[in-house]
């Protein structure tokens, strides 16, 4: 069953309930993008805590082993775990990118080759995280008549519908709401319709990387 969520924004006559524990709080290079701000706003879920960062004397047999860990997920029950599961790739980035500082000459393991694989592994693990995150919102903005669904297998396209969505001004607070999570779920397109039968929607393009792109 679909369980609603918790902030209630308020504007022009609609009461859009829009509710992420972690969307506009990831951290993007050190910042944190600043929520919008409604007329009225509460019960506010805070966000999980991030994933940790390596050590700094992770070696590269650690990496390997926190990369196959990863990629032996099969599944993300909630849009929190999708968030932190991005979290801790951009950790195994950020680590790789430094594991040439680290590298134990007696080991065959090379950066280079962790990062095919890590490369590998999030080909296959992004759209299982944005998928989760996709059915968590829709449960979330299920109270206010608002489906949210991938519009692609990968869910590289994300679509939110409902009524609240026929004002622009909701679809722009919602869109700045949504906005630091997708980056980080590497969406590449949000669409927003106020109905599932019209023909016209508005849509925002995400400057992300592609899922196989392991750059910090």
């Amino acid at each position: 069953m679909k369980r609603p969520g918790c902030l209630t924004y308020a504007i022009g006559g609609f009461a859009l309930l829009v509710v992420f524990g972690v969307i506009g709080n990831l951290r993007q290079s050190g910042t944190s993008p600043t929520p919008t701000t409604a007329t009225t706003a509460q019960d506010v879920v805070a966000p999980p805590a991030a994933a940790p960062e390596p050590p700094q004397d992770t070696t590269l047999s650690d990496l390997d082993e926190a990369i196959t860990t990863f990629g032996s997920r099969a599944e993300f029950s909630s849009k929190d775990e999708a968030m932190v599961g991005a979290e801790g790739l951009q950790a195994l980035r950020r680590a790789l990118a430094q594991a040439d500082a680290t590298r134990d000459p007696s080991s065959t393991l090379t950066p280079k080759a962790l990062r095919q694989k890590l490369s590998r592994i999030q080909v296959q693990q992004y759209p299982k995280l944005r998928r989760a995150w996709v059915a968590g919102a829709d449960q979330a903005l299920w109270e206010n008549d608002m489906d949210v669904t991938c519009v692609n297998r990968s869910c590289t396209t994300v679509q939110f519908v409902g009524a609240a969505l026929a004002a622009n001004r909701n679809k722009q607070t919602l869109q700045n709401s949504i906005h630091a999570g997708l980056v980080a779920l590497r969406v590449k397109q949000v669409r927003m319709k106020w109905m599932e039968a019209a023909d016209e929607y508005s849509y925002w393009q995400l400057d992300v990387p592609p899922d196989a792109d392991v750059a910090p």
